[in-house]
C-alpha cells in the first residue's frame, strides 16, 4: 500500500520559506510515509479532529490528519523546532 501525502496551503506556505536544502530534507523524510505510513506519534484532538504531530529532518515539527480509509495524509503545518 501507498500513502498520498498532501500539503495544505497553510503547510505550503510554511514549506515556501524554508531554503531548498531544509525543503529537500522534509521531503526525504516525508518519503518513507509514502511506504510506511506516517508515524502517528503525538496524537492530539483540536475541535473534535484528531490530529498528530511528528519531528521529522531531526529539527521540524509536522502536524498532520490522516485518513486510513483513504490512505492519505494531510499536511497542516511544519515549524521549525526551536524557533
Amino acid at each position: 500500500m501507498r500513502w498520498r501525502i498532501i500539503t495544505v496551503d497553510t503547510a505550503w506556505s510554511d514549506v515556501e520559506s524554508l531554503s531548498e536544502s531544509d525543503r529537500l530534507a522534509i521531503a526525504d523524510a516525508l518519503v518513507v510515509w509514502v511506504d510506511n505510513g506516517p508515524p502517528r506519534s503525538h496524537r492530539r484532538l483540536t475541535a473534535g479532529a484528531e490530529l498528530f504531530e511528528d519531528e521529522v529532518a531531526s529539527r521540524y515539527q509536522i502536524t498532520y490528519f490522516v485518513n486510513e480509509v483513504e490512505q492519505y495524509v494531510a499536511l497542516l503545518r511544519v515549524r521549525q523546532l526551536g524557533r
